[in-house]
């Protein structure tokens, strides 16, 4: 399941570390994230492979398991915090975040800014000609 999964993911329209991961995978972890501590262990259970065959998997697409979680976690914070639809601490607890500081330590990590000042901001960062129509 996992191997086939590998090769039949063009067309997705995944960022960063995503655009590598088999889309099984990615979806895997999303699912999971505000359900439990999301660990290895647990991700290779659900996909019934041992952990060990993960990693080597994952290793085979340039990825680890960390950077994976964090890059999956990242794109759906931006998304989140840009619909502005939910508080930080709800956003926090959807992530798998124990706390609203972890989120915000993680996501001005990822952004350079709080979630709170990102929506604000986000014109500023982006020129008019940096963007393509």
């Amino acid at each position: 399941m996992f191997s086939h999964e590998v090769t039949n993911i063009s067309g997705m329209t995944l960022v960063g570390h995503q655009a590598s991961a088999p889309k099984v995978l990615v979806e895997l972890i999303k699912e999971m994230l505000p359900h439990e501590r999301l660990t290895i262990g647990c991700v290779a259970a659900q996909l019934d492979v041992s952990v060990r065959t993960l990693q080597r998997r994952l290793e085979d697409c340039g990825l680890s398991f960390k950077a994976l979680v964090d890059d999956i976690r990242r794109s759906i914070a931006i998304q989140l915090v840009l619909a502005g639809e939910h508080a930080a601490t709800e956003i926090a607890f959807m992530l798998g975040y124990s706390d609203q500081a972890h989120f915000t330590r993680a996501f001005k990590r990822w952004t350079g800014i709080p979630p709170r000042q990102f929506g604000h901001r986000l014109p500023l960062l982006i020129s008019p000609e940096s963007v393509s129509l």
